[in-house]
């Protein structure tokens, strides 16, 4: 990550410690996470990004390819993220054409902190880059999800935080560099229809507009740079 965007990463955490008007005179839906996530099957394997929207890290044409992928820590209050004593989801995220998440010994590098503030609600995490404190981290929330018929996760929807814009048929997240954004997940490359039908019904039945949603690439990856947790 570049120190232009470190940098933009620490103004706009700031600026997402307050609430913004826009807010405040939301008429959105006041939603909360899941309250049942399973933090060891959400990190047991990688995700790959189906559909989502665009913020300010993340444009329209590195919509490609994208992969998120995560391991369970432990941090202590002087070390990363600073001030926190909890558990740390260290957060890899790959794109094609981005930096890559696997160095030359094939370790995963590039890390980003997600923080789970509370550990009765491990569906809220707090994501920043590992040098901030977790008071300056972006929401994260997990909105729902599914289960194969052996008990694993088989998609996901990931919201930057309780939906605050309004559009003509529903509700979503903002477009900066702090809680903003809307991800489908899959642990596969390509989710089917059927499934990713089922995602997109959960985020409308909770208000949420698909307008902003776009597709993601992910027919004929090779991921090479990307770490990738099997779905065993």
């Amino acid at each position: 990550m570049s120190r232009v965007r470190i940098t933009a990463l620490a103004v706009s955490a700031l600026l997402a410690v307050f609430p913004s008007s826009a807010f405040l005179h939301s008429h959105c839906p006041d939603l909360q996470p899941v309250e049942n996530l399973d933090i060891a099957e959400f990190t047991r394997a990688s995700w790959y990004v189906q559909e989502q929207q665009v913020n300010s890290y993340q444009s329209e044409d590195q919509l490609q390819c994208v992969v998120a992928s995560y391991d369970v820590g432990e941090s202590s209050f002087w070390q990363q993220p600073l001030f926190f004593d909890g558990v740390v989801l260290s957060v890899y995220n790959s794109y094609d054409g981005g930096q890559p998440t696997i160095d030359a010994n094939g370790q995963p590098t590039n890390r980003l902190c997600a923080s789970l503030t509370n550990n009765n609600e491990p569906s809220k995490l707090a994501v920043a880059p590992c040098f901030l404190p977790t008071v300056l981290g972006g929401k994260y929330w997990v909105m729902g999800f599914n289960y194969t018929s052996d008990g694993k996760y088989e998609w996901a929807v990931v919201s930057g935080g309780p939906p605050t814009q309004e559009y003509d048929d529903g509700c979503t997240t903002g477009t900066g560099y702090f809680n903003s954004g809307l991800w489908i997940f899959s642990r596969n490359p390509i989710l089917s229809e059927t499934k990713l039908a089922e995602a997109k019904d959960l985020l409308v039945q909770k208000g949420y507009t698909l307008q902003l949603l776009k597709k993601v690439r992910q027919a004929n990856c090779l991921y090479a740079n990307a770490y990738i947790k099997p779905a065993l």
